[in-house]
């Protein structure tokens, strides 16, 4: 008889040569199964992009700057579409979620801490050296009806709050790819060059992408345009390599022997912290625990509500008082 491929365990294995990675494999597997229900191999397109994500990513990199910190990575042999969210974490951060939860049902105690995690938190988020991971999360179905709601809101806020009138459709926004694995495990990355076509709603948007190694970051002088269409459709239309410097330049190659400890991209500020995640889940449990219960998973418990509450009172003082700076 032909031996089993145990697929779960292929994939620790892969992500235990990268600590900054993290798959929720079972849901990822079910959702793949749920929206793509005519595909085939569905372990093997979830350790293809697996394989890319860990081989290919660089340390410390981040797949958008929006401060939404989730990204698409498209699967481009099958055409599934894998959401991602990046964090920032610290021993600190989760230091402050095990107090919470070890003592959750002692308010007095929680309460009498809660300045002292509040400031905790506050001198995280302000600290240069926290580590950055990526969680690859669920999966969507194909189309730009499959966006992420959170920049899609972003998006819509932003063009209410101008003066001017900006016809760009949010929905399409939200679904943009962020990376894409070809056929050959190359991952490629979207770099900030998109083209429109306005006039027909359902016609192609075309994006600029680079590839990208972990040792050396985005080759510079290599692009692909792709397009997506309003199905999902992802398509490869060019590939060009010019003339041009490979390196990518940060601060310090502007002035010799110029070091700073404090300073990072802003992009990395951007980034939420393990707490904003833990936050965030909860949150979606809380609002959709019928829809949760109904399918058969796990409803938000009393202990979680009671942890939601601290974690959104930490993240509002925290906002309070940094956002007046």
């Amino acid at each position: 008889m032909p031996k089993t491929i145990n697929y779960k365990s292929k994939i620790r294995r892969t992500l235990d040569r990268r600590t900054d990675f993290e798959v929720e494999i079972v849901h990822v597997l079910d959702r793949l199964k749920l929206r793509y229900p005519k595909m085939t191999n569905l372990e093997d397109i979830v350790l293809r992009v697996v394989r890319s994500l860990a081989k290919c990513t660089p340390y410390d990199w981040r797949f958008t700057d929006s401060v939404s910190s989730r990204f698409f990575v498209i699967d481009q042999e099958s055409g599934a579409k894998f959401m991602g969210m990046t964090i920032r974490d610290s021993q600190n951060i989760q230091n402050i979620l095990s107090f919470i939860q070890r003592n959750v049902r002692n308010s007095s105690l929680i309460l009498s801490e809660l300045d002292n995690k509040i400031q905790f938190y506050i001198d995280e988020i302000e600290n240069p050296n926290l580590s950055i991971s990526h969680h690859i999360r669920t999966v969507y179905p194909k189309g730009d009806k499959s966006e992420i709601a959170e920049e899609r809101e972003l998006f819509e806020k932003a063009r209410d709050n101008v003066g001017h009138v900006v016809p760009l459709a949010s929905r399409k926004l939200g679904s943009r790819p962020n990376a894409i694995v070809d056929p050959d495990g190359a991952l490629w990355v979207r770099q900030h060059m998109n083209w429109i076509d306005l006039k027909n709603t359902s016609a192609p948007e075309y994006y600029l992408f680079q590839p990208i190694t972990r040792n050396y970051g985005i080759t510079k002088n290599t692009f692909r345009i792709f397009s997506y269409d309003a199905n999902g459709n992802l398509k490869t239309h060019q590939e060009k390599t010019i003339n041009c410097e490979s390196h990518h330049p940060g601060i310090k190659d502007f002035k010799p022997g110029f070091a700073p400890t404090d300073i990072r991209s802003e992009s990395y500020w951007k980034v939420p912290t393990y707490l904003d995640r833990r936050l965030i889940d909860l949150d979606y449990k809380e609002r959709y625990s019928k829809e949760l219960i109904d399918k058969g998973e796990d409803g938000i418990t009393s202990d979680e509500l009671i942890e939601l509450y601290y974690l959104k009172k930490i993240v509002e003082k925290a906002k309070e008082k940094l956002h007046r700076k």
